[in-house]
C-alpha cells in the first residue's frame, strides 16, 4: 500500500514538474515575444523620429527657399515700379518739352 502511495506521489510530482516546465517555457516564450516586439517598436520609433527630423530639415530648406523667392520677387517688383516711374517721368518731361516748343512756335 505504501508503494502505491509513493507511486501516486511520484506520478503526481512528475505531472506537476511537467506542467511547471511547460508554464516556464510558455512564460519564457512570452517574454521573448515581448522583447522582440519592444525592440521592433523601438526601432520603428527611431526610424519615424529620423524621418520626422529629415522632413523638418527639408521643410526648413523649403521655407528658406520660399523666403528667398519672395524677397527676389519683391525686389523685382520694386525695380520694375522704379523703372516705370522713371519712364513715366521721362514721358511727362518729353511731352512737356514738346508742348512748350509747340506753344513757343505759335
Amino acid at each position: 500500500r505504501l508503494e502505491k502511495i509513493h507511486e501516486a506521489y511520484r506520478t503526481e510530482r512528475k505531472d506537476m514538474n511537467k506542467q511547471c516546465s511547460e508554464s516556464i517555457s510558455a512564460i519564457e516564450e512570452t517574454e521573448l515575444h515581448i522583447h522582440r516586439t519592444r525592440t521592433a517598436r523601438a526601432t520603428e520609433l527611431r526610424v519615424s523620429e529620423q524621418k520626422i527630423q529629415e522632413i523638418e530639415e527639408q521643410l526648413k530648406v523649403v521655407l528658406s527657399e520660399q523666403e528667398d523667392i519672395e524677397q527676389k520677387t519683391k525686389d523685382s517688383i520694386l525695380s520694375s515700379v522704379e523703372g516705370l516711374v522713371r519712364h513715366k517721368d521721362w514721358i511727362v518731361q518729353t511731352l512737356t518739352t514738346l508742348s512748350d516748343k509747340a506753344t513757343q512756335g505759335r
